[in-house]
């Protein structure tokens, strides 16, 4: 049984109809890795329902105005009672379990740092958002981070919170997509940058090394095995990963939605995966969201998502299941 961890903290996912799925996967993937906690859904979408007691729904106003999609989950982040807070995208897996990690909460904001970096501190973008944020371009020396994921304490770091949910709603109406605006080629992900950057409240980050985003330095780690149980043999020790984001990958579950086409029916089938293996973060969503032993079982939810694929022998057998 894994250790248990979190019982003071509270997981946040924000999520619409279509993307339940991955936090399907990312709830059953906590509670069989030893969290203990609260966990919250954060939603505007009338559509989502619960699917399990513990899976609690907060709902929220999207901003008034034209905006991206996923501008609006922030709203989400509003009056938050006091606590300590695991805001993740829905597109993550918990790996295995996280106490190691998260008890910088006791001092810090904690962040995720990106595989590959983007923006240095002296870089002129930087200097364009911060003048057009009225905020003085005077930085500490902390490497560009990932927005899917923020540790915060409130009322400690409510202040951080708030200016993210103000500065995006005042400085990103009508971006409409990622990399479209060359002030904001990543909007509210570049806010939150300039926030944690130009501010001194201590801040703790994840390395890549234990989180994975689609960055496989090691053919070990990309074709290991789930759960985390069955990778005794992955090394070297300090790259074992502790959590998945499976950002800009295509949602497994959506594949095969209303399409017929010889790509589609490759991957339903299982001829795609046992001609290609599966990511890291496709193996782990199937093992967490396609089974009937877990808390929200497959069964919950694939006739409204037209979801086949895993009932196919070799589907499950690519997928690790």
């Amino acid at each position: 049984m894994a250790k248990t961890w979190g019982s003071d903290i509270t997981i946040l996912v924000a999520s619409d109809f279509n993307y339940l799925p991955g936090v399907y996967g990312l709830y059953n993937s906590a509670i069989e890795n030893g969290f203990n906690g609260k966990f919250l859904l954060l939603t505007s979408d009338k559509k989502v329902e619960s699917a399990h007691s513990e899976l609690k729904l907060k709902w929220y106003e999207n901003f008034k105005g034209n905006y991206l999609k996923n501008f609006h989950r922030l709203n989400g982040l509003k009056n938050l009672p006091a606590g300590k807070y695991l805001f993740l995208d829905a597109d993550f897996i918990i790996e295995r379990p996280l106490g190691i990690l998260l008890d910088a909460l006791n001092a810090g904001v904690i962040v995720s740092t990106e595989p590959e970096k983007k923006y240095s501190n002296s870089d002129v973008l930087i200097y364009r958002q911060c003048k057009e944020m009225n905020i003085e371009p005077v930085f500490r020396n902390i490497e560009y981070i990932n927005c899917g994921l923020l540790g915060f304490e409130i009322p400690r770091d409510a202040q951080l919170i708030n200016d993210w949910i103000l500065y995006t709603e005042k400085h990103l109406e009508n971006i409409l997509s990622v990399a479209e605006n060359p002030n904001w080629f990543f909007p509210e992900q570049d806010i939150l940058n300039i926030l944690i950057k130009t501010n001194s409240f201590p801040v703790f980050s994840i390395s890549h090394r234990q989180l994975e985003l689609n960055c496989y330095p090691n053919k070990n780690y990309y074709k290991r095995n789930f759960p985390y149980t069955k990778q005794d043999d992955l090394y070297p020790k300090d790259q074992l990963k502790y959590l998945i984001h499976g950002a800009a990958l295509n949602r497994p579950w959506l594949k095969n939605s209303n399409n017929s086409s010889l790509k589609q029916k490759a991957y339903t089938s299982g001829l795609k995966g046992i001609l290609k293996t599966p990511t890291p973060y496709e193996r782990a969503w199937a093992y967490y969201a396609c089974r009937e032993d877990i808390p929200i079982p497959v069964s919950h939810w694939h006739k409204q998502y037209n979801f086949t694929a895993y009932k196919n022998l070799p589907w499950r057998k690519a997928h690790g299941i």
